[in-house]
């Protein structure tokens, strides 16, 4: 089964960064903290939209060493 999710940096300080993700709309919150790398989605919903958007966005800060302002997870 093919999965395709978006995500948009809408928000960023010390210690959090939020993230709208969705496909076709960004219906829908990420808030990663920083410090832990833990990502929690706001409707308390954990499934493999969340799951892709937060792994894409997680492998993206690693490899960048900032937090990417936006992209697409695609498989």
């Amino acid at each position: 089964m093919a999965i395709l999710v978006d995500f948009q940096k809408t928000r960023e300080d010390s210690a959090r960064v939020e993230y709208r993700f969705g496909h076709p709309e960004l219906d829908r919150l990420l808030v990663i903290e920083k410090s832990t790398r833990e990502g929690t989605p706001a409707d308390g919903t954990v499934d493999r939209t969340y799951a892709a958007a937060l792994t894409k966005i997680l492998r993206l800060q690693r490899e960048r060493e900032t937090w990417p302002t936006g992209g697409t997870y695609a498989a």
